[in-house]
């Protein structure tokens, strides 16, 4: 198995965002625990404002940052 570093995931979980990739992206959170940093977050609003394409799907990783976003 490759090891990739966390900065590598979240930019492949970006990009992933950009082309809704749904199932790539659930198995990158599940099973290498990316931090879900100001980019990402940034991707996931823009993602959701650009498309309402599997907007379910992006509220699950919106759920996800909620920690976050209530310690900003």
């Amino acid at each position: 198995m490759v090891d990739l570093s966390n900065k590598k995931m979240q930019k492949l979980f970006v990009d992933c965002l950009k082309s809704d990739s749904f199932k790539i992206l659930f198995h990158i959170d599940q099973h290498y625990k990316i931090e879900y940093t100001t980019k990402v977050i940034k991707a996931l609003n823009k993602s959701i404002q650009e498309s309402q394409w599997y907007f379910e799907l992006k509220m699950y990783f919106v759920r996800r940052t909620f920690v976050i976003l209530n310690v900003s």
